[in-house]
């Protein structure tokens, strides 16, 4: 949702002489931060400055003109309602979005409620090439693979090549038989019915969409406690791999932090909202939490099985970390391991990966402190029953045994958690995943000289800031710090 600007008309001479009295904008202004909120090359950037300014001129009846000041500066109330039309405009123009518009109760604030319909997902989702999970029935676990003979890694682990059954080949007349009697059977949708002659030319392309498709049917039990992860695309012969959601609107590809997302990239390619919540022309844009009542996970099912873990079933409350046994569905978390337990997998789906990430830090490392929380547990119980004084004069044994514990459990830690987080990324699928770095919206550039450059890398106007200027600030930073240091 979108918290736009409202202007409050005034039309007696009292609210005439208010709005005299109003703070005013420039034009100049309004051009940087439009040039800033307009994502994309230069030229994409001055054509919504072009527009921007076609807007004022209809509304202000005359172009800005920096000569005078009196057409170049206008009333604050009157440029968040150009601003908040040609959001609104551009939105539903150019995105694809469905927007819904309110009023607050006190009439002074607009609400832009925007939803992306699956359609437009799915196509930003190909565009993008953004990897979903694939049903577990498409990987169930060992008991479906073929092992190689006398084949280990480097782990002692036996090697595996394919599915067993895969290896079975069918004629595309009985594949064609089979998938008719399943799409008969209401087992499957009806894109699934038959063999896609142009994408699928040899036995074994037919032969393996049969067998998934026939397990996915059959709901085999799934040990794989890491299933695949693939970019999606939007083609008919695989949209059967990746695994699907309940929501109110039926089965969907997507989870809730998935929708989100992709909608945040789709409202990006548009404006850049943060330069315009820097800059207090838009209030705010966020997420709204149970949007879609019905579906699952919700804060009020977070609250019940987070917060309130002890009340929790054994089940739900989740686990210490991604590869202990109970965070897999359906199974119980020791009771003395609950304080440490957190819904990671429902954590992930309803925020994201990045803060599943920090939470499962967080417990990872919560976990991790009960070793030296016990080794000061016993130092303590030395001290009280020897009754020795850790203040004493001379060498304490004590001491330096928990130091060097401490230094040891360390780097075990350090370790063990880049283990952990390796494993995140693997169920997660966001192993290798980099994200793209972008402006921040408080980043201005030089106020003094020019704020934007060509770049001499892109061969584009970028946001600039000189490199001495920021060196002098740099320097004159440490400077009071340093003098802070030698006051205290």
């Amino acid at each position: 949702m979108i918290n736009l600007k409202k202007k409050i008309s005034h039309y007696d001479d009292e609210g005439q002489e208010q709005h005299k009295e109003e703070e005013k904008i420039k034009w100049e202004w309004l051009e940087n931060v439009w040039l800033e909120a307009i994502p994309g090359e230069e030229d994409k950037k001055e054509k919504g400055r072009d527009y921007l300014k076609f807007l004022w001129q209809q509304r202000f009846g005359s172009l800005p003109n920096e000569d005078s000041e009196e057409i170049d500066m206008q009333p604050k109330s009157e440029i968040e309602l150009l601003v908040r039309d040609h959001i609104i405009d551009v939105l539903s123009r150019k995105s694809g979005l469905q927007l819904k518009l309110s009023l607050s109760a006190n009439g002074r604030k607009q609400y832009c409620q925007v939803r992306a319909p699956m359609s437009l997902l799915e196509r930003k989702a190909t565009q993008l090439e953004y990897k979903l999970k694939f049903k577990p029935e498409i990987d169930p676990g060992p008991a479906f693979w073929q092992r190689t003979d006398g084949t280990y890694d480097r782990a002692g682990r036996p090697r595996y090549i394919e599915l067993i059954e895969e290896q079975r080949l069918t004629s595309k007349d009985e594949t064609n038989e089979a998938l008719a009697i399943l799409y008969k059977l209401g087992k499957i949708g009806p894109h699934d019915m038959s063999v896609f002659d142009e994408e699928e030319t040899t036995e074994k392309h037919w032969s393996r969409r049969l067998r998934t498709l026939e397990r996915i049917v059959d709901k085999v039990p799934c040990t794989n406690e890491y299933p695949a992860y693939a970019s999606f695309t939007g083609k008919p012969k695989e949209r059967h791999l990746y695994d699907e959601y309940p929501s109110v609107r039926g089965k969907t590809l997507f989870l809730s932090k998935d929708r989100l997302y992709l909608t945040r990239r789709i409202i990006d390619e548009v404006f850049d909202f943060g330069v315009l919540e820097e800059n207090k022309l838009v209030d705010l844009i966020t997420a709204l939490h149970d949007a879609n009542y019905g579906e699952m996970p919700t804060a009020d099912w977070f609250l019940k099985r987070w917060v309130y873990f002890y009340q929790a079933e054994a089940d739900r409350v989740g686990a210490p970390y991604v590869t202990h046994y109970a965070i897999i569905k359906h199974r119980t978390c020791p009771r003395y391991l609950r304080p440490f337990a957190q819904p990671l997998m429902e954590i992930r789906s309803y925020f994201g990966e990045k803060i599943a990430f920090y939470f499962a830090w967080l417990g990872f490392y919560g976990y991790y402190l009960i070793y030296p929380a016990l080794g000061g547990l016993i130092c303590t119980l030395y001290l009280l029953f020897s009754g020795t004084s850790d203040e004493a004069i001379g060498i304490h044994p004590e001491q330096i045994i928990m130091a060097l514990a401490l230094v040891v459990w360390s780097a075990f830690y350090k370790e063990s958690w880049d283990i952990e987080s390796q494993y995140c990324a693997l169920k997660w699928g966001t192993l290798n995943f980099e994200e793209q770095e972008v402006d921040r919206p408080q980043f201005h550039g030089d106020p003094d000289g020019e704020p934007r450059r060509i770049s001499p890398v892109t061969n584009q106007k970028e946001t600039f800031y000189p490199p001495e200027k920021r060196q002098q600030t740099q320097r004159n930073s440490l400077f009071i710090i340093i003098f802070f240091i030698i006051a205290l």
